[in-house]
């Protein structure tokens, strides 16, 4: 199950992953010196961790290969507004600038305003009833209080110092992270709370709800207020085309894809002196009719990527890339035809075998207690028949 859910999340979002591997490992490893398995329990961590990581290997093998060839991962992505130093939870300027705000930073702080104040009577009686926590409440306060920190500009010097997590921008994606282990640490006091509102209403308890619940009140208004909506009368097909037609965002550009790229003539390709008629079309294959004509540069209209092989017949033919980033083919002079293959390297094939395993026998481990508890069950019965 473990390997199941780490693996979702691994194919889910890159600093999701980052940031809950780091809060979990913490929690789990709470979890397991409290219950005294520490020993016992790491190795089936560590299994479940490779299980996960077999299963996605289709994934990440491609991911950490080839993350230089798309713009994000350019300097400019990690500046300006995209800074981890501009994205700080709890800083002064946050709320002396909130009219000037293009990144509504505050809104986060209202939000992890609301955790802290939803976690106020788990706190309290915790402290009053002087009870040992429990494994689940002790592993989700230092896990939240890992991610509170995290998000703040108190870490600022944590973050100054380690390169990788500036690379995911901005310290407020752990809100994530405070919210499922705040749910989970709050949930212990809410609960006593209705207890004892229900034989007397406290002021403290009734304060410490209230607070929260009005926090949340004014962060889910400011919200829905904020939202944008078009007119119906503005909504026409002109604008829906004009969202098809328009570029998508430059950060998910190859490298070398320059700006006007897309304003190509789609799925149809050109070549000085010669002609080139379409045949066929799709996402990893296109195919051509070359007329005759002397060696010539022919430019189809997709994006320059280093998976892409260009053939005339049997015959492979050289694959560069135009000015404008886009897949150029060099025909020769006898060429009557031209195909365009994307072709996966082999370690990205030889992944995806291992993730089809490795998840096979995730399934198989999933179901064959259930099928061996049907069949003890089958048993019993025909013993007592």
């Amino acid at each position: 199950g473990l390997a199941l859910a780490y693996g979702i999340l691994i194919l889910t979002h890159l600093p999701s992953l980052i940031f809950c591997s780091i809060a979990f490992a913490v929690y789990g490893l709470v979890i397991l010196y409290r219950s005294g398995t520490f020993a016992k329990g790491i190795p089936l961590l560590a299994s479940a961790i490779t299980a996960a990581l077999a299963a996605t290997s289709f994934y990440w093998v491609r991911l950490l290969t080839e993350l230089a060839w798309i713009n994000h991962s350019k300097a400019e992505y990690f500046s300006n507004i995209y800074a981890y130093s501009n994205n700080f939870l709890l800083r002064p300027q946050n709320i002396l600038n909130i009219r000037d705000d293009v990144l509504a930073i505050w809104l986060g702080d209202l939000m992890l305003l609301a955790m802290v104040l939803i976690s106020i009577p788990s706190v309290i009686f915790l402290f009053r009833r002087k009870e040992k926590m429990s494994s689940l409440l002790l592993g989700s306060l230092l896990a939240m209080v890992l991610a509170l920190l995290m998000s703040s500009v108190l870490s600022k010097l944590i973050w100054d110092n380690i390169g990788f997590l500036q690379k995911i921008q901005f310290p407020w994606r752990w809100l994530g992270v405070v919210s499922v282990t705040g749910a989970a640490f709050a949930s212990y006091g809410i609960a006593v709370a209705s207890e004892k509102m229900k034989e007397s209403a406290g002021a403290v308890v009734t304060v410490a709800l209230g607070a929260g619940l009005i926090v949340f009140t004014v962060t889910a208004v400011f919200i829905t207020r904020q939202s944008f909506f078009i007119p119906r009368t503005e909504f026409s097909n002109a604008k829906i085309d004009a969202i098809l037609t328009s570029p998508s965002r430059d950060c998910w550009w190859t490298v070398w894809a320059k700006d006007g790229f897309y304003r190509t003539p789609p799925k149809q390709a050109r070549a000085e002196g010669r002609n080139i008629r379409t045949v066929k079309w799709s996402a990893t294959e296109k195919e051509f009719e070359v007329s005759p004509g002397a060696e010539t540069e022919a430019v189809i209209p997709v994006q320059f990527y280093p998976h892409w092989r260009a053939f005339d017949g049997t015959k492979k033919l050289s694959v560069s890339r135009s000015e404008k980033g886009l897949v150029a083919v060099r025909i020769p002079a006898d060429a009557t035809s031209l195909s365009l293959r994307f072709r996966e390297p082999d370690k990205v094939r030889a992944a995806a075998v291992v993730s089809a395993a490795a998840f096979a026998l995730l399934l198989f481990a999933a179901v064959f207690p259930l099928i061996r508890k049907t069949f003890r069950k089958n048993g019993r019965s025909d013993e007592t028949s």
